[in-house]
């Protein structure tokens, strides 16, 4: 009779709170968990051996192609540039516009105005240099090809207002004159400066 009641108790325990019609299903299962439970070690999968480093060369190349796959397709296609010009004429690659070596003047114009038009104006003209030699990086103060100007000026009081002030840059070739009015008098120019003009 205790061997019954011992029986009957450790079914319903060892069942997980099932109790089988004839005990014995119930009770290898709960054999089987507690075995289990009490030994991790031979539960566990065999171990595997290390790979070899053609498996791993393998594995990170495949991941190496599958990110480009992914990100080629984010990536746009560059567009395809018009080969023609507007009137149908066939399009000239860029290039520079002025040759290597040109001699050129620099004009430089501090204004309150956005939009230049006054060439004449003595008083805007902030810098003149004359004869820069395009393309030549050896010339300038500290033989760099930098030049540099230092030249207190008056602040407008508008400026001062939180105004603004422009500065208009201009290159041309030597002897010639930034304002687009006076191509007709490109030929007599260079007989004097901005500043004598």
């Amino acid at each position: 009779m205790a061997a019954q009641e011992t029986e009957a108790a450790r079914q319903p325990a060892l069942s997980n709170g099932e109790v089988s019609s004839n005990g014995a299903a119930g009770g290898e299962q709960a054999v089987q968990t507690a075995q289990a439970a009490q030994d991790p070690q031979q539960q566990q999968q065999p171990q595997q051996p290390p790979p070899n480093a053609w498996q791993v060369i393998k594995g990170v190349l495949f991941r190496i192609f599958i990110i480009w796959a992914i990100s080629s397709l984010f990536r746009r296609s560059p567009a395809t540039p018009e080969q023609s010009g507007p009137a149908g004429a066939p399009r000239v690659p860029s290039r520079n516009l002025f040759p290597k070596d040109t001699l050129m003047d620099l004009y430089v114009y501090i204004t309150q105005d956005e939009h230049f038009s006054e060439f004449n104006d003595t008083e805007g003209l902030f810098w003149y240099q004359r004869d820069l030699v395009y393309g030549d990086w050896v010339t300038g103060d500290n033989q760099d090809g930098c030049y540099e100007q230092y030249q207190e000026m008056d602040i407008p009081e508008k400026v001062l207002q939180n105004g603004s002030l422009y500065i208009h840059v201009y290159f041309t070739k030597s002897g010639f004159h930034p304002d687009p009015k006076r191509k007709a008098n490109i030929a007599g120019w260079p007989q004097c400066t901005p500043l004598e003009c």
